[in-house]
């Protein structure tokens, strides 16, 4: 018995020390697998024949055709998906890669197309049990392997090269697609890539489309008049060159330099002298066999940039390419003075990065303000023969919270354009309107000015030990004055009013400005030295209110006259109500009351403790007799009197 309690204690200690061996966590240990980090809407979605296939658990398409997000890599990874707890695989690892693009080489002859994609790597641990291949014309897409419907029918083929019989069209262009039936796939589409090819037959066959490669711009207009080695000094390079970090990709075919780019001028060497270079315009050409290549990629003016604090989103959806381009996927770098990364997947091999096919991507990167960031976008067309064929840059240099001019520090600057953009409304459209967005909100408004404000005159971001907590809006004649319980960094109100109103900002204030367009009027005052905010003539509501102290927003209250105050009756004379308005600035004791011509009291309309406020006091006088009568309104020190004729 002992012995058999040692051994089993042997055991654990044996357990303890490895723990694999008996606490291993089951799951899909291949990174390469599906994986929730790259489940972005955008990858594992796939388009054949007019139909998107969204494979990934996070998105899904709804009624409207649209990507929503579902999260279902919120609990933890879907079925098949890559788990980075696991410790033991479990062979459920499910795959999306396969082939496209380069992956695919065509050989046309009379009546059939040869494909082969045996240079399609699978990932290393994933189990390949055949392919299904489907040739997709303007017509729609038909299988020329046995058709995979209901799934899991029939495997597909295992070899990696099929000969399609087809009576081709000479210049009709053909989209192979070609889904990989892996060991765990669940659906048809799960892995699928497509490539094109345009057979063509003729003697006129060529590319047609005068916005691919062109040798009538394959030129370097600076060497013409220019030494070269000046032109290189002011970065001018020939056309169809790109730079991404110091490296100039010179992708044209009449120029070329050695290996050791940064040292070398390029060298003129005619490639189109004897005709269009491979990929180029073909001004002869009369049928399009689709070798057309392309060099247009997004770049300056097509990338919006939006700055947050965890990273850059880019957006090129603006970008146009070529009308007859067909765009298998983008990959993005990141350039800074230490080099370049890819933030999509990494293309080297040519065509094994991901085929990322959204036109927009958040970079989850840590910034530093002031340091210039290049981003170079990189399109993979259908006949790209190298990374950085079709290649564009553009650059932000994001700057800090708060210095919305961009000059690198804080000041009465910043505030002048955060306040302008804010009267205008059109922060969004400002080149760093995104520092302006100081309180993290995802919007602008007196709140951001405060707290920059505060920042630079007082040296304290983090707020003032004499803050208001409240604060109340006054009128008294024309003026609107503030009463607060402390410091008031901003206003902002936004007025509704007639053709007839006018409006004088106060001069004491770090800003006190205003815009007015047509019947409405936005007003900001930052930073006001005395209570008064303006005087105005002409009738005004106050439709928006934002009151700050130096970092956040304080309750505010609509305006009150700064004295108690009874509206005149109306209608008066009445039959047999009339109505009348109370206004209390501060709270307490009050009594109104209807009194005869004797002076005796006939009614209260109302008494007793009452907050400040605005309130609405009426007479019902149908048990009354014709004739005059007085209201009388009491509170504190305060008393006044008006007559009200009732006529029946």
């Amino acid at each position: 018995m002992c012995k058999q309690i040692q051994n089993y204690i042997n055991f654990l200690i044996v357990c303890l020390t490895v723990s694999n061996l008996c606490f291993a966590q089951e799951g899909c240990t291949d990174p390469e697998a599906y994986n929730c980090a790259d489940d972005n809407g955008v990858n594992y979605t796939f388009e054949v024949g007019g139909i998107t296939y969204v494979n990934g658990c996070n998105y899904e398409l709804n009624d409207m055709l649209e990507m929503e997000y579902i999260g279902g890599c919120e609990s933890g990874p879907c079925d098949g998906y890559y788990d980075p707890d696991a410790t033991l695989d479990d062979g459920s690892c499910d795959y999306y890669q396969s082939p496209h693009g380069n992956d695919i080489v065509f050989t046309v002859a009379d009546n059939e197309i040869s494909i082969d994609w045996t240079a399609f790597t699978p990932p290393n641990h994933a189990t390949i049990l055949g392919y299904h291949v489907s040739r997709c014309i303007e017509t729609g897409c038909v299988f020329i392997t046995d058709s995979p419907f209901p799934w899991n029918s029939n495997d597909g083929i295992t070899e990696t090269m099929i000969l399609d019989e087809f009576g081709w069209e000479s210049g009709v262009e053909i989209k192979y697609v070609i889904n990989v039936r892996y060991e765990n796939t669940q659906e048809y589409g799960m892995a699928i890539g497509a490539s094109y090819i345009t057979p063509c037959n003729s003697a006129g066959c060529g590319c047609t489309d005068p916005e691919a490669y062109n040798c009538a711009d394959d030129v370097w207009t600076c060497a013409e008049t220019t030494a070269p080695e000046d032109c290189m000094v002011d970065d001018e390079w020939p056309n169809y060159t790109f730079l991404v970090g110091d490296t100039p990709y010179i992708n044209g075919c009449n120029y070329d330099n050695t290996d050791d780019y940064n040292a070398n001028l390029p060298v003129y060497q005619g490639g189109c002298e004897d005709g269009p270079c491979e990929g180029y315009y073909d001004f002869d050409a009369t049928l399009d066999d689709g070798s057309c290549d392309y060099y247009q990629a997004p770049h300056e003016d097509d990338i919006v940039f939006t700055v947050a604090d965890n990273g850059i989103l880019l957006d090129w959806e603006s970008f146009e390419p070529p009308e007859h381009a067909h765009i298998f996927a983008y990959h993005v770098s990141r350039c800074i003075e230490t080099g370049c990364v890819f933030i999509t997947g990494n293309p080297f091999p040519w065509g094994s990065g991901t085929q990322y096919i959204r036109t927009s991507i958040f970079d989850e990167y840590d910034w530093e303000p002031g340091i210039e960031i290049k981003y170079a976008v990189s399109i993979q067309y259908a006949n790209a023969e190298d990374y950085g064929m079709a290649i564009g840059a553009s650059y932000i240099t994001p700057v800090a919270s708060g210095d919305i001019n961009g000059d690198g520090g804080w000041n009465v600057l910043d505030i002048v354009q955060l306040s302008n953009c804010i009267l205008q409304d059109n922060c969004d459209e400002h080149e760093n309107g995104y520092a302006g967005d100081t309180n993290g909100d995802g919007g602008w408004n007196v709140l951001d000015v405060v707290i920059l404000s505060n920042c630079i005159l007082q040296s304290n971001c983090g707020g003032r030990v004499d803050d208001a907590t409240f604060s109340r809006l006054i009128i008294n004649g024309n003026m609107v004055s503030i009463k607060a319980d402390g410091f008031i960094g901003g206003v902002q109100m936004t007025l509704k009013h007639g053709d007839d109103f006018t409006v004088i900002m106060t001069e004491r204030a770090l800003i006190a400005d205003y815009l007015t367009s047509g019947n409405e009027t936005r007003l900001l005052i930052i930073t006001p030295e005395t209570d008064k905010l303006f005087s105005y003539s002409g009738d005004f509501e106050i439709t928006e209110l934002i009151v700050a102290n130096s970092h956040a927003e304080v309750s505010a209250s609509l305006p009150l006259a700064d004295s108690f105050s009874l509206s005149q009756a109306y209608p008066n004379p009445f039959n047999p109500t009339t109505t009348m308005t109370l206004i209390m600035p501060v709270a307490g004791d009050m009594k109104v009351e209807i009194y005869n011509l004797l002076g005796q009291s006939i009614t209260t309309l109302t008494s007793g403790y009452k907050d400040a406020g605005t309130y609405k006091v009426t007479w019902d006088a149908t048990d009354a007799a014709s004739g005059m009568y007085f209201v009388k309104a009491e509170a504190e020190e305060f008393t006044t009197t008006q007559k009200l004729m009732l006529v029946k």
